[in-house]
């Protein structure tokens, strides 16, 4: 009943009330929009820039890398983890793509 309606969402607004929020909502979506955009092409434009200066490269196993492997000995644990994760994926996700793909090979013989 209307009575329940208004005590649970508020008594009626006037539809020129909604109209004119819903226009400043699209306003506002309009500016993040604009902004989001802008931020995206300088997030582009700096994209290049990220490691702008030459550097040398690390060989493992040299002094250099030995420093860098004990300062960073966990994120070392961390990314050896997240190989070994990606190739489990990479096997399960292949196995799957196979049985789908033979799935569908059986399906169409079983219809011929």
């Amino acid at each position: 009943n209307r009575g329940c309606m208004e005590e649970f969402f508020g008594k009626h607004r006037e539809e020129e009330e909604v109209k004119q929020e819903k226009e400043a909502s699209k306003e506002t979506n309009a500016d993040r929009d604009t902004t989001l955009k802008e931020d995206d092409k300088a997030a582009k434009a700096n994209a290049n820039k990220f490691n702008s200066h030459a550097h040398p490269k690390v060989e493992e196993g040299s002094p250099e890398w030995e420093i860098l492997a004990e300062r960073n000995h966990l994120d070392l644990i961390l990314y050896d983890f997240i190989k070994m994760l990606y190739q489990k994926q990479e096997r399960m996700i292949n196995k799957y793509a196979l049985e789908r793909k033979q799935n569908a090979v059986e399906n169409v013989e079983a219809k011929q």
